[in-house]
C-alpha cells in the first residue's frame, strides 16, 4: 500500500526537478498536444463527395425533391441516376460506389402508409459508411418535417371534410430508412 507521506514527497521532488529543468515541463506539455493533433489529422478530415448511386423507381413531386436534395448534399457526389436494383447493388458490391439509396416504385404515391427507402451501403470503409448512413439519415429526416409542414399548410388553406384531413394526416408519417450493410471490394 502506498503511504500518503512518502507519495507527496515524490511530487514534491519531481515539482522540483520540473522547476530546475524547464524543458521537461515543456515537453510534458508539449507532446501530448502534438500527438493527439498528429492522430487527429491522420484518423479524421472531412469526407465529402463520396460516390454514390440513386435507384429511382418512382415519379413524382416527392421524388423529384428527394433527388434534388440528394444531389444537393456536400456528403455525396450521385454519380447516376438509375432504375435498374440489381444494378445499384452490384455497383455498391464491386466498390464502384459506397452506397445506393433506393426509392421505390410506391414512394411517390399518396396513401396512409409510411413510405420506406433502403439505402444499400459498401461497409468495407467504416468511417465513409457511417458518415453516409447518418447524412442519408438526416435527409429522409428534414424530408419527412418538409412533407409533413407541406400537407398540414394545405390542409388548413382548403375547405375539406375531417375524414380527408385524417388521411393526409397519415401521409405525413415519417420516411423509413433501411440500411443494408455489404461488405464490397475491399481496395
Amino acid at each position: 500500500m502506498i503511504e500518503p507521506k512518502k507519495f507527496w514527497w515524490m511530487i514534491k521532488k519531481e515539482l522540483i526537478s520540473l522547476k530546475r529543468h524547464p524543458a521537461r515541463l515543456v515537453s510534458i506539455l508539449a507532446f501530448p498536444i502534438i500527438m493527439i493533433l498528429l492522430f487527429g489529422y491522420g484518423m479524421g478530415g472531412e469526407m465529402t463527395d463520396l460516390p454514390i448511386v440513386v435507384v429511382s423507381q418512382s415519379e413524382g413531386n416527392l421524388t423529384d425533391l428527394t433527388l434534388d436534395t440528394i444531389k444537393n448534399t456536400e456528403t455525396y457526389h450521385v454519380v447516376e441516376v438509375i432504375d435498374d436494383l440489381d444494378e445499384g447493388k452490384q455497383r455498391v458490391e464491386s466498390g464502384e460506389v459506397k452506397a445506393a439509396i433506393i426509392l421505390p416504385s410506391e414512394y411517390d404515391e399518396d396513401s396512409s402508409n409510411q413510405k420506406s427507402v433502403t439505402l444499400y451501403l459498401d461497409s468495407s470503409d467504416q468511417m465513409a459508411s457511417q458518415i453516409i448512413e447518418s447524412s442519408t439519415q438526416g435527409i429522409f429526416y428534414r424530408l419527412s418535417n418538409m412533407v409533413a409542414s407541406q400537407t398540414s399548410v394545405s390542409t388548413q388553406d382548403a375547405n375539406i371534410t375531417p375524414s380527408i384531413a385524417h388521411s393526409l394526416d397519415n401521409f405525413k408519417d415519417d420516411i423509413s430508412l433501411h440500411v443494408n450493410k455489404i461488405y464490397g471490394n475491399i481496395k
